[in-house]
């Protein structure tokens, strides 16, 4: 073959890896606003997951070595679970075939661990979709081969990988499942073991902080971001508070906020229930317009807290808090009841407490 000949196949090839990258590039979710429908920005996330992913999977069948091919899919999968905290039934079916017919092809080593990864992450979460379905709660008895089965694929992994650091969200998810069962503390004691150089894994401490907040007195005391007036929660005793952790940035927090826990508050407030949100928007200008955007669109009536370090830093982190929402019950003691309020039938068990 020529020099000019050789010269045209690489800059033909150059065109086409550059080409196909860009189509990839271009299809991007729609930033969040004060004004998202986040229930229909989620379903068209679905679709731009599978619209990128064909291009993803086209690209990794013609240039597998790519500096890029690794991380595309990773995207690629990650993209398919959504931004739904536990996907339909549907959904766990076509990422469970997609990746058996990766596994199939014989990928590199490299790939198919990472094709592992999202393999036991189908698998640990389809137990979850399971329970969800059946009406099983995790402290249910009934639970058991459920947990079992979702313990074994995060350890599944472990095994095989010993050494792969993203095994970590496998832990973490297992141990949003396992919330308030006996397991919990096991699940972030594994994550802190196995893990102990990751964030999460050093965010292990304050989950276990918050464990053992249980009975215990929840005190803060701040400046309300939108109006600037001092709250200390010791002022709301004899009320039933909320805490909330949340972001404007996070859609399944503003699913609650929108489709729930306004309607509950308006109800529940004239006896004696009240929210405190803390907010884990990002520092700087850009985390204060969309928190006050979002504050101002949506009429929160309730206080926020807003201490300018982002979800993986300052209050938020000394909480251990890594998903958004994370929820904490306040009874009227001042004592923290659960924290895990949004998991379950909130309503009735503020109630509960409203009544004691």
């Amino acid at each position: 073959m020529s020099a000019l000949c050789c010269f045209l196949l690489i800059a033909t090839r150059l065109d086409d890896v550059s080409d196909r990258l860009k189509a990839i590039d271009a299809i991007q979710e729609k930033p969040v606003d004060a004004s998202t429908d986040v229930l229909k920005w989620a379903d068209e996330c679905y679709e731009l997951a599978n619209q990128r992913g064909k291009l993803v999977l086209d690209f990794y069948k013609l240039y597998p070595n790519h500096e890029r091919t690794t991380k595309l899919l990773r995207t690629r999968w990650e993209d398919f679970f959504g931004h739904l905290s536990v996907p339909k039934i549907e959904q766990l079916d076509m990422i469970r075939g997609d990746v058996q017919v990766f596994l199939k092809a014989k990928p590199t080593a490299e790939h198919r661990e990472i094709a592992r990864e999202f393999e036991s992450k189908e698998a640990l979460v389809r137990q979850w979709r399971l329970m969800l379905t059946d009406k099983i709660k995790a402290v249910d008895p009934k639970a058991a081969p459920y947990l079992a089965k979702a313990k074994g694929a995060c350890m599944k992994f472990q095994r095989e990988y010993p050494k792969a650091q993203t095994g970590v969200y496998l832990f973490y998810k297992y141990s949003q499942l396992v919330a308030g069962t006996e397991s919990e503390r096991d699940a972030i004691t594994l994550m802190a073991k196995y893990y102990p150089e990751h964030n999460l894994g050093k965010g292990a401490k304050g989950r276990l902080r918050q464990l053992d907040s249980i009975g215990k007195p929840f005190e803060l005391e701040f400046s309300d971001f939108a109006t600037g007036n001092k709250i200390n929660l010791k002022d709301l005793r004899g009320k039933v508070v909320l805490v909330d952790f949340w972001a404007a940035w996070c859609g399944p927090c503003r699913i609650d906020i929108e489709t729930k826990m306004l309607k509950m508050y308006e109800e529940l407030k004239p006896r004696g229930f009240e929210i405190i949100g803390i907010s884990g928007d990002v520092p700087g200008d850009q985390g204060k317009k969309m928190l006050t955007d979002y504050l101002s669109d949506k009429k929160i009536p309730w206080p926020n807290y807003y201490d300018g370090q982002g979800p993986n830093a300052g209050y938020a982190q000394s909480w251990g808090i890594s998903s958004w929402p994370t929820q904490f019950l306040i009874d009227k003691k001042g004592n923290v009841r659960t924290v895990r309020a949004d998991e379950g039938d909130r309503q009735k068990r503020i109630e509960e407490l409203l009544a004691e």
